[in-house]
């Protein structure tokens, strides 16, 4: 049994098809990309509510339990900003 590569489609006449691929190569690692922050977010707050619930009312760990609830949104606020500005870029650039 042979194996034999298929040809470039824009060797073929359809050069559009490389840039609709990378497009879409960019729209599924955004969203592998947002899937892993929502996951990472999600552990944050259970680990923050956790040590939140072991604190025992000392208010310092109290205090760092709410500042890594406060920095998970906030880096996630950043993340789900970030991602249309560099599909946008990537898309400029592909044209």
């Amino acid at each position: 049994m042979e194996f034999t590569l298929l040809p470039n489609p824009a060797e073929l006449g359809f050069p559009e098809i490389n840039r609709v691929i990378a497009e879409r190569n960019i729209f599924e690692l955004i969203q592998l990309v947002l899937k892993y922050s929502q996951l990472a977010l999600l552990l944050l707050i259970i680990f923050a509510g956790i040590q939140w619930m072991f604190s025992l009312g000392n208010a310092e760990k109290i205090s760092n339990a709410r500042a890594t609830i406060v920095s998970a949104v906030v880096g996630y606020v950043i993340i789900v900003f970030a991602l249309p500005v560099v599909s946008g870029i990537a898309s400029f650039f592909q044209k």
